[in-house]
């Protein structure tokens, strides 16, 4: 089976543009365009991000994480204050 968009496999690949760019309110080949140029979308940024911001995450289609590593950073900071406050009350 021959691969193309970081390693998605073509009889997938049509499909995850349109689920993808459906899911942003995008058109199918503006999503296209971007997944070429390198970029991919984070899920905490709400933006488009290069590709090396990403961590790796072997449970999905392209290796990578959903959100950015900065931005999973922050997450998880805030997430963690949260619970020792929490703790502490």
């Amino acid at each position: 089976m021959a691969t193309t968009i970081h390693g998605v496999a073509d009889d997938r690949l049509e499909l995850s543009i349109r689920l993808g760019a459906s899911h942003l309110g995008i058109d199918p080949y503006e999503y296209r365009r971007k997944v070429e140029a390198g970029l991919k979308w984070c899920s905490l940024d709400q933006d488009w991000e290069p590709r090396e911001r990403f961590g790796p995450n072997v449970n999905r289609a392209d290796g990578l994480h959903t959100s950015c590593r900065e931005s999973h950073r922050d997450y998880a900071r805030a997430a963690m204050a949260k619970l020792r406050k929490r703790r502490a009350s």
